[in-house]
């Protein structure tokens, strides 16, 4: 949890705001969790589907997925089966929706979920 945490730090400017936010970080997963996804759910919709896509893709996937498998899959919108192509997105875009819930491993450059409990999370 405390590699989440530290990305909200560095959102902070002053040292009251960084001593506030210490004083008051979530007091377990879940309600980190819902912190983090709450502020992917406060993004443009569009980011959201995505970041949402990416989620569902990394989760469900039968083996891990790519750059290039993932940034296309998630261009594919279920409901009309069409591929927003124009709309494409870089990995440093998607991890950026994805606040640090996704992540790529770099030694077998796939995505995959930051931690278990961030995979537990979403399929609660």
């Amino acid at each position: 949890m405390a590699f989440l945490q530290i990305n909200v730090l560095l959102e902070l400017e002053s040292e009251t705001a960084i001593r506030h936010r210490l004083d008051s970080l979530p007091t377990d997963l879940k309600i980190a969790y819902d912190e983090i996804y709450g502020k992917i759910k406060a993004r443009d919709e569009y980011d959201m589907t995505l970041a949402d896509r990416a989620f569902n893709w990394v989760a469900y996937a039968r083996e891990p997925l790519t750059s290039e498998t993932l940034l296309s899959a998630i261009l594919l919108d279920s409901e009309t089966t069409t591929l927003e192509v124009s709309h494409a997105i870089t990995e440093s875009q998607l991890l950026h929706l994805c606040n640090n819930l996704l992540v790529i491993d770099s030694r077998e450059e796939v995505w995959r979920f930051s931690h278990l409990s961030v995979r537990e999370y979403f399929e609660l």
